[in-house]
């Protein structure tokens, strides 16, 4: 009788992109096949030992008060990584005690820090009948922030976003037979819930309590909640017959009450405001430009919209960030802003849908993906059930 496929998902709280995709992993894989194949997702660094914990808290609170200081940082990161290759990995003990509980058959690891060294152990621990183990690189692009760490060579599968980040890994030492691309790892309901023209308009109307002509900015952050929306309301207030503005804070609840506060202050303005939102891919077809720090997931989902992207660098971006804003940027898919002046200027252009913002936007379109996420995570499925069956 051939077991029921378990895949273990490998992940972590570093910004919110590596959780999104893959509780997206676990909904197409529901949506496909039901409860016919098990899927258990770890935050392995969460809880492997109290190291990796830290290591986590610390990453996010760079990210939220001190962007530059993550230039620093990310190289001790990619040190410890690069040793638990061969050395003994922090919180194995742990790891290996899931290993043995839950016997995976395939292993997806969405996190550059859960490859290399952890896909060693797997494959030692599950002697003799074996795993398979794939990683999912969520960089666009190459260069200075991409991690040695995603690389390992006991990975059965290297999945790259884009080919810009594929020929980079290639570069590092990824065989080419090993690899793929796949853009849109992003959950179902992205999928499910697009929006035609007039029903964006009417979404913006009915819903948000928005116009539905006037040029609607999305003031976007990730789960941590670092953000510069007050900066940009400051000068979107200038011109509110011509612009308004869809803004969430992610977790950060100070932010939330910060914006609040703004919104009762400045009721001539058009705001919708919320905390942690579930309908993103609502939100960013009702906008017609989002404001990043450069978030990849929020890129993907922009990307997929054709919605174009203003990448905000105030205060410096972390080099994972970069990654994303340097493809946008090779493809004049976006625009970029780090000072007052900048966004004035930008914003006086866009808000009356200029030649530029609609060549911006056309730049965008044309980078769009026709991957298809139900054979992607049909792949995946099939490697488990291959492990399941003795293939």
């Amino acid at each position: 009788m051939i077991e029921k496929p378990r895949i273990l998902v490998l992940t972590s709280s570093t910004g919110g992109g590596h959780d999104a995709r893959a509780a997206a992993f676990q909904s197409w894989v529901e949506k496909l096949h039901g409860e016919e194949i098990s899927v258990k997702i770890e935050q392995l660094l969460e809880n492997a030992s109290f190291i990796t914990r830290v290591g986590v808290h610390i990453y996010n609170w760079i990210q939220k008060k001190a962007p530059m200081l993550h230039h620093l940082y990310w190289w001790v990161v990619e040190f410890f990584g690069l040793v638990s290759e061969h050395l003994i990995l922090l919180g194995s003990s742990y790891f290996k005690r899931q290993l043995r509980q839950f016997r995976p058959h395939l292993i997806l690891s969405l996190h550059d820090s859960t490859n290399r060294g952890y896909f060693r152990v797997a494959k030692d621990v599950l002697k003799p009948h074996g795993v398979s183990c794939v990683t999912y690189c969520g960089e666009f692009s190459g260069g200075y922030g991409f991690s040695r760490n995603w690389l390992t060579p006991h990975a059965d599968l290297f999945i790259s976003r884009t080919h810009e980040s594929l020929e980079f890994a290639i570069k590092l030492g990824i065989k080419g037979g090993k690899t793929r691309i796949f853009t849109n790892f992003l959950a179902p309901e992205t999928f499910e819930n697009q929006l035609a023209k007039e029903d964006r308009q009417r979404y913006r109307k009915e819903s948000l309590g928005l116009s539905a002509e006037k040029f609607t900015v999305f003031l976007a952050t990730g789960k941590v909640g670092f953000n510069n929306h007050l900066r940009f309301l400051a000068i979107m207030a200038q011109y509110p017959e011509k612009i308004q503005a869809i803004a969430v804070c992610g977790k950060n609840k100070s932010a939330l009450r910060q914006m609040s506060s703004w919104k009762e202050q400045n009721p001539h303005f058009s705001l919708y405001l919320e905390g942690y939102s579930d309908k993103f891919h609502h939100l960013i077809q009702s906008s017609d430009a989002i404001v990043t720090r450069g978030g990849a997931n929020t890129a993907t989902e922009a990307l997929f919209f054709g919605c174009p992207l203003i990448f905000d660098i105030f205060r410096g971006l972390m080099p994972q960030e970069r990654l994303t804003l340097n493809y946008f940027s090779r493809h004049a898919a976006c625009a970029v802003v780090k000072s007052t002046e900048e966004i004035h200027h930008l914003l006086g252009k866009w808000m009356d849908f200029s030649e530029n913002y609609e060549a911006t936007r056309q730049q965008m379109i044309a980078l769009q993906s026709t991957d298809r996420p139900g054979s992607f995570f049909q792949e995946m499925i099939d490697l488990a059930r291959q492990r399941a069956s003795g293939d």
